[in-house]
């Protein structure tokens, strides 16, 4: 009973602060958007969490221009919820490197 009291009480906890997922891998994610999307040279700044049992995304996505932006997006959002049953994500497409904390010179 203790047993199962403690793994409801890490549940909640981790659902109340809004904590990651454990079936998703971040850096297969990425490795796997490169992958299947030419169009995409880096994915960084991602950030997964759950609200209730579902899944939310923010990500930053470099992109290889020219290419068609809208048709680009709905790809992406495409891969993430077949791959990944991610139906919620802001995706921040960028053109250069970017720079910042965390990022490579």
């Amino acid at each position: 009973m203790l047993r199962s009291a403690w793994s409801l009480l890490k549940e909640s906890l981790n659902e109340l602060l809004e904590g990651a997922p454990q079936a998703i891998d971040v850096a297969a994610l990425k490795r796997n958007m490169r992958r299947s999307l030419p169009e995409v040279r880096d994915v960084h700044h991602v950030h997964v969490w759950l609200v209730g049992e579902k899944p939310l995304m923010t990500l930053h996505v470099q992109v290889v221009p020219p290419h068609d932006h809208d048709a680009l997006l709905d790809r992406i959002h495409h891969f993430l919820e077949q791959q990944y049953q991610i139906d919620h994500a802001t995706v921040q497409m960028e053109y250069q490197p970017c720079s910042g904390p965390g990022m490579p010179p």
